[in-house]
């Protein structure tokens, strides 16, 4: 059996939440704004999935080997003029009459209950207020954090009238839009972007491991659907056969043979419930066996002691997988490295365990 190295060498991947967590920081210095992320599935990452950190300082990361022609950081002009246009997107409804409109979007035909008002919201706005916003451009760095201090409008009357910030955190409510949160309650107006690779070029999943509730044996499981070869390449865990358990013969003159359990496949591996302490309460779900021996043959499942919280695995399971990337870095040069995705598992799942079973021949 080979070694296969747990997934400890990535410090932003928290194994036991199947989540990443990570900050970055925006200027040096007493001006430094440090902004982090307490939950990443994966995938793109953008300004929203940020809250800032207060009190929090980063160290300047060090110097890359590879020569990058970057421009120096620069500070945006106090005064821009640029051109607004009216706001549209597919689906919008006409502003003329005996006019057809894009039939490939219906938001009349949402189905939407009084209990959502997400949705509800995102209806009023599309058939109601969306002949009132308006876009306009606003260049800046790929790597920053930029406040606009004011916005006036000047219409084609040459009237000036400034447009005051989404937030009435003066008034009774708490709305604010595009800001970011903080950790005491506050949050920070201004948009960060990222320097991140808006698209990449993704694999075949080299890993699958769908965490799940098995209802009927009153366990959890994390079955490993595919893992990464020696060759680099996947393979279905679901093709191997299944290890059947030497029985004793049958008993001289008895009709029933007994069965303490039922064969599992080998690439259902159980969580086994350990209690925590008795301050902090609830327990945990650890990796456990049903034949003696270490089942899993992935990385992420890899380790002799490998420890999952309760609550992050829902009724409907969740799906944890290693995809291989591929992009490219702003001086051109290819960065390629494995991902990890989590996403929901849509599904319940079954593994025949049962206890105490007799069987006739």
């Amino acid at each position: 059996r080979r070694n296969i190295s747990p997934l400890t060498a990535n410090p932003a991947w928290v194994r036991e939440r199947l989540e990443y967590r990570f900050a970055v920081a925006a200027g040096e210095g007493a001006g430094q704004k440090v902004f982090k992320a307490p939950m990443h599935l994966g995938g793109e990452i953008d300004w929203f999935g940020f809250d800032l950190a207060s009190g929090l300082t980063l160290d300047p990361p060090p110097a890359r080997s590879i020569k990058r022609d970057f421009s120096p950081s620069r500070r945006l002009p106090e005064d821009r003029r640029t051109l607004a246009t009216p706001l549209r997107f597919g689906g919008m409804p006409s502003d003329r009459l005996w006019e057809f409109e894009d039939a490939n979007v219906s938001f009349g035909a949402m189905d939407v209950q009084a209990n959502d008002p997400a949705r509800l919201c995102l209806i009023e706005f599309a058939t109601v207020f969306s002949n009132d916003w308006f876009i306009t451009p606003l260049d800046t760095s790929a790597a920053a954090f930029t406040t606009v201090d004011s916005l006036t409008v000047v219409d084609s009357f040459g009237i000036e009238t400034v447009i005051p910030r989404a937030d009435d955190s003066g008034k009774a409510g708490r709305f604010r839009l595009f800001e970011i949160s903080g950790d005491d309650d506050t949050s920070i107006p201004g948009i960060l972007t990222l320097p991140t690779a808006r698209h990449t070029t993704e694999g075949t999943p080299l890993e699958s491991v769908h965490f799940l509730r098995d209802e009927a044996a009153n366990m959890a499981w994390a079955v490993e659907h595919i893992v990464q070869t020696r060759a680099g390449l996947p393979r279905n865990r679901g093709d191997e056969a299944l290890a059947a358990r030497t029985r004793p013969p049958l008993a001289p003159g008895a009709d029933l043979r007994y069965i303490l359990e039922t064969d599992v496949p080998r690439h259902w591996i159980p969580l086994v419930p350990v209690g925590l302490p008795e301050k902090t309460g609830g327990f945990i779900l650890r990796k456990g066996t049903l034949t003696g021996t270490d089942d899993s043959a992935g990385r992420v499942l890899a380790g002799t002691k490998v420890d999952f919280f309760d609550e992050e695995i829902p009724r409907g399971g969740i799906r944890v997988m290693r995809i291989p990337s591929l992009a490219r870095r702003p001086d051109g040069s290819l960065a390629r490295w494995v991902a990890l995705r989590t996403s929901d598992g849509n599904s319940n799942g079954t593994s025949q365990l049962a206890f105490d079973e007799t069987i006739r021949y």
